[in-house]
């Protein structure tokens, strides 16, 4: 018995070193292969610009350059987009506002309250106050950037008849568009250009110049 408890206990102790030879032999090559997969998404870090040689500046501006004008022109479309939307957009917050304005002239005023309670035009407030709403943290994730700009709650809209001011004078829809796209498609593409061609640092101050616009004309208002 004692001969065969040994022998027991050799061959638990053989297949238990197979088994556990045959997980480190499924378990290294997977933790190799993550390893891998997590550098190959890595960002590749370029040196300074100023340790490069001439070869290697004119690579990054060719990158810089091309990447920075696809970049630029589709952040334009999804900007005008987000401000112009019929589905919402700083525009629709605009129009939306004043047509429920309008109609609550009629539907919801001292007289006619008691009937139509104004179920018309605060459905268009409540869109109004919707469709605008976080239209410039919109623009910030667009451009990777932080822009600021008022935010306005649906009582800013149904809670005070009968004209919701404070909407009209929000940062103009208007001359957000028109910053965009003298931005994204002229001011920024146009660094891109000369980056390519070597003017990196003017290239760069465009770039800047051309997100500035955005932000200041967050400080237009009305339409």
């Amino acid at each position: 018995m004692p001969k065969t408890g040994s022998r027991l206990c050799m061959h638990l102790a053989v297949a238990a070193a197979l088994i556990v030879g045959s997980f480190a032999s499924l378990t290294l090559p997977d933790l190799a292969q993550a390893q891998e997969a997590e550098r190959r998404w890595e960002r590749h870090a370029e040196p300074a610009y100023d340790d490069m040689n001439i070869a290697q500046k004119a690579g990054s501006n060719l990158r810089t350059g091309v990447l920075g004008l696809v970049d630029s022109v589709a952040q334009g479309f999804f900007s005008g987009f987000a401000i112009l939307s019929p589905w919402g957009g700083s525009l629709a917050k605009k129009v939306g506002t004043f047509v429920g304005d309008v109609v609550g002239l009629v539907d919801d005023n001292i007289v006619t309250e008691h009937v139509t309670r104004g179920i018309l035009s605060r459905q268009l407030l409540r869109f109004g106050a919707g469709a605008g709403k976080g239209i410039t943290k919109g623009l910030g994730v667009i451009h990777d950037t932080e822009f600021s700009g008022p935010e306005m709650t649906l009582d800013d809209y149904v809670g005070e008849r009968y004209f919701h001011t404070r909407a009209y004078v929000e940062p103009s829809a208007l001359a957000g568009v028109g910053a965009v796209v003298i931005s994204n498609f002229i001011v920024r593409p146009v660094g891109s250009i000369i980056t390519i061609f070597g003017a990196r640092e003017t290239g760069e101050k465009m770039h800047e110049y051309g997100l500035d616009l955005i932000d200041r004309s967050l400080d237009v208002n009305f339409l």
